[in-house]
């Protein structure tokens, strides 16, 4: 039975029924070809959102990496003027298409279309609620993912790679143990800069328990007591006497790099750092090929 003969019984069992809830929506589980796909998606309605090429291209990269599993949230179809409609699934059937991989739904058929109205109103869960983790964990790692290798949209997959390693437990011990001031404008606090705690350890710019104390040192110390390279690093920043990079898809991040350049030079003296192109030009390489090792599955799959 193919996809349009389901749905034809299902339309049948829908206005058939004595349930009150099962007249207003039935849903079923099938498993859909690429074609299938195209065929549907020849039923869009015309209401339904244009594509969004960040989701669209997210989903194409969970299909192909099979990270797609049959979930709750269905393709929605309902019939207007005696032919179906598809109005809830555009881009996961999109996305599927150009895959040309066999991908499960849940499919509801719904009575009215005027349901179209209030479907995709609540927000979408985010890294870190999907996780159940601190966002200031996840946010550094997905910053890491954004800006030193391909995946410019990182997933909750994606960072749960990362989470149980020495980079996950370094960043529980920034949050839990460390514990950066709250203060809105404090470089300490941001993911670009934890970041850059963690990379300059894993990178072995600068021991452990060093940057460990250092970052207690400028978290919770009078700045008299800081090291001369955080204090500029600081001044810079606070009073903009620099060109402030605040992208979070680039290691040209001025909380990252000043902060890279700040640990790995931690006994640097003088009033104004500079972080040399060299220096930059170094980090640009080691850091995209530390985290080379969370995406040589998805490399492999390209080449």
């Amino acid at each position: 039975m193919n996809i349009f003969e389901k749905l034809d019984l299902k339309w049948q069992e829908m206005h058939n029924t004595d349930c009150p809830l099962d007249s207003k929506q039935l849903t079923f589980n099938s498993l859909l070809s690429s074609e299938d796909a195209k065929k549907l998606c020849e039923f869009n309605y015309s209401g339904n959102r244009d594509l969004n090429n960040q989701n669209y291209r997210r989903f194409v990269r969970s299909m192909n990496l099979s990270r797609w599993d049959l979930t709750p949230e269905p393709l929605v179809f309902t019939k207007y003027d005696g032919s179906w409609v598809l109005i809830n699934g555009n881009h996961r059937l999109n996305a599927q298409i150009e895959t040309g991989k066999q991908i499960a739904y849940a499919v509801s058929i719904v009575r009215e279309l005027e349901i179209f109205k209030i479907l995709d109103q609540g927000k979408a869960r985010s890294i870190h609620e999907i996780l159940n983790i601190e966002k200031q964990v996840s946010g550094p790692i997905a910053y890491l993912f954004r800006s030193a290798t391909f995946v410019r949209d990182p997933s909750h997959e994606d960072v749960h790679k990362v989470i149980n390693t020495k980079v996950g437990n370094l960043l529980i011990e920034i949050e839990q143990e460390i514990k950066p001031p709250k203060s809105a404008r404090s470089p300490w606090k941001s993911p670009s800069f934890r970041a850059a705690y963690v990379m300059a350890i894993e990178l072995g710019l600068i021991e452990h328990e060093k940057a460990r104390e250092l970052y207690n040192v400028i978290c919770h110390s009078n700045i008299k007591k800081w090291p001369d390279v955080f204090v500029s690093m600081h001044k810079q920043i606070m009073e903009k006497t620099i060109g402030i990079e605040t992208g979070g898809r680039t290691l040209d991040n001025t909380n990252f790099m000043r902060g890279m350049y700040a640990f790995a030079n931690s006994d640097w003296e003088g009033d104004h750092m500079s972080v040399h192109q060299s220096f930059r030009k170094k980090l640009k390489e080691m850091v995209p090929n530390y985290m080379k090792k969370y995406t040589l599955e998805e490399e492999r799959m390209v080449s």
